[in-house]
């Protein structure tokens, strides 16, 4: 992993970034001690610079301290731009007296100030990422397209603050891989990422189902359009299913917290919403694994669409709705075609006996309202009209499921004989 890698997973371009290694002593204290004292005087420090181009044309400085020789840590990446007009009249921050001349008095190239912004990207790697800065520690700043630097091995498992934001809301870790942290509290499981500090934390797959009350959760952000995020290693969580993979995986919901209260809030969401109440019993979100209980809550998810039955109907239907073509997962129903009632384990497990319907369609088809012939066509029960289908935006003349596949059809049959 690099550092220009991070940048980019964050959204940053390295080409407009310089890298700023602050090293120099001066009368005994050096920019990392400066930072320890007082954050506002460093930044002053590190705004008083030279017009280089290294310095003038990026929109970012990316700056790291030396706490000793060995060592590059980050401390902020800031949007930079340059104050011809401001008058520097203070002395170098740096071990200086205060009544020492400004900074660059009596020097040949005059000094500049730069307005400089902490922004959030990476905010979480202040203090703890460190890099290879390499043998050139004379060129202290450089240009980042140009120099990619490695990331110091282990200094980024897990987030830091993410983690420590999660123990103080009582989460353990239980378990760590090179790409995934577990932690655990209760029956809340949930994993953070290592390698990257974009959407660090994933949650499990069944909250696509609460997707827009996730979404209004207070400084929590998913991904827009709405995907998955697919590992082998979130081992608590459900298989991921595609035959395009040589291998088998696992897959959740990855999101980031902006803050503390972020992390509180969405931590009191996932308590809520933890547990799910179904004619056979609760259904517990996640938790310690268990085969006897995650087969029997595998069925009771399956009943009401959820789950991994969900999931394959998603899979099998490309996340559309079967007839319509609508992608908007909260609008989506995994219905079943041979009602949980009438069918045993397997055809309840079974996506083929299946349909991923708009909510609208599958309140008629789960009441026997509409069904579909061997071709897909939709039929409709001779209660409903079309015009009563036409108002709720179906055209029943060429209306049909946008695929089928020969697996479906006894499941069909079997619905067809129930409408009335």
């Amino acid at each position: 992993m690099t550092f220009n890698a991070m940048l980019r997973d964050a959204g940053i371009d390295p080409r407009e970034v310089s890298l700023l290694r602050h090293q120099t002593r001066r009368n005994g204290m050096t920019p990392h001690d400066l930072r320890s004292q007082s954050l506002v005087r460093f930044e002053r420090y590190q705004a008083t610079q030279q017009d280089r181009p290294v310095f003038r044309n990026p929109r970012y400085w990316a700056s790291f301290v030396s706490p000793d020789d060995h060592e590059t840590v980050f401390v902020g990446l800031y949007a930079v731009n340059m104050r011809r007009d401001h008058v520097i009249d203070w002395p170098d921050d740096l071990g200086a007296t205060a009544d020492a001349a400004a900074v660059g008095a009596g020097k040949d190239v005059p000094y500049f100030f730069w307005h400089t912004e902490l922004k959030d990207v990476l905010r979480d790697q202040i203090g703890h990422l460190r890099i290879e800065w390499g043998d050139s520690l004379r060129s202290w700043a450089q240009h980042a397209a140009h120099n990619d630097k490695r990331i110091v091995p282990g200094t980024r498992a897990p987030t830091d603050a993410t983690a420590h934001r999660l123990s103080v809301l009582g989460f353990t870790q239980t378990h760590a891989t090179k790409k995934l942290t577990r932690f655990d509290r209760g029956t809340v499981t949930l994993y953070v990422k290592n390698a990257t500090t974009r959407l660090p934390i994933v949650i499990h797959p069944y909250y696509e189902t609460r997707l827009a009350e996730l979404r209004t959760v207070p400084g929590v952000t998913l991904d827009t359009p709405f995907g998955y995020y697919i590992n082998s290693n979130l081992s608590a969580f459900p298989r991921w299913r595609d035959a395009g993979r040589a291998t088998p995986s696992r897959y959740g919901i990855d999101l980031s917290c902006d803050d503390d209260a972020a992390s509180t809030a969405l931590t009191a969401f996932l308590d809520a919403n933890g547990t799910i109440p179904t004619a056979d019993g609760p259904v517990i979100i996640g938790g310690p694994p268990n085969a006897e209980r995650t087969q029997r809550e595998t069925l009771r998810l399956a009943r009401i669409g959820q789950g991994r039955f969900r999931r394959d109907l998603f899979e099998i239907w490309g996340g559309r709705c079967a007839v319509s073509g609508v992608a908007l997962p909260e609008f989506l129903r995994a219905s079943h075609i041979l009602a949980w009632q009438h069918a045993i384990d397997t055809e309840r497990l079974d996506p083929y006996n299946g349909l991923l319907l708009g909510a609208h369609l599958d309140a008629l088809f789960d009441a026997y309202l509409i069904g579909f012939d061997d071709d897909g066509r939709l039929l409709r029960s001779t209660q409903v009209g079309q015009d009563m289908l036409a108002a709720v935006g179906i055209e029943a003349s060429i209306a049909r499921l946008g695929a089928i596949d020969a697996r479906h059809r006894p499941y069909l049959a079997q619905h067809r004989a129930r409408m009335r």
